[in-house]
């Protein structure tokens, strides 16, 4: 399945997704994995978090639902990567729309439904510090 042109522009970079629709979390690694990065992906945030206690800051980038099932919502996470990883970018994705000042000054939001190129877009915009 061909959703980009770009070729391997992410080569190199591992990004972790927390998503917990199985079918955008599906669609959200084929396209990420499409651009060349190694995409890891998780349904809730105490698994995501698991990982990246284990892995420290080899993610490139973070991307996380705000509404996630179990104890950790998306921007509960994207706080602790933020202070725990202040060198990783995140970018928290939902159906609703979030204050500006919920985000983190280095954060990014991405609002849902995505197009595969907003989401290229603000993957891109991320990992620059744009």
């Amino acid at each position: 399945m061909k959703f980009t042109s770009e070729g391997a522009v992410l080569a190199g970079k591992s990004i972790l997704v927390i998503e917990d629709e199985p079918l955008l979390q599906e669609l959200m690694c084929a396209i990420l994995s499409e651009l060349g990065a190694q995409c890891s992906a998780f349904a809730n945030a105490e698994d995501g978090l698991m990982v990246l206690l284990k892995r420290q800051d080899q993610y490139s980038l973070v991307i996380v639902d705000h509404s996630l099932p179990g104890d950790i919502k998306g921007l509960e996470l994207a706080a602790m990567v933020r202070q725990r990883w202040p060198a990783t970018p995140v970018l928290v994705t939902s159906g609703h729309a979030l204050r500006s000042s919920d985000l983190g000054a280095d954060q990014r939001f991405l609002m849902k439904p995505w197009s595969v190129q907003e989401l290229s877009a603000a993957v891109f915009a991320a990992l620059d510090g744009d």
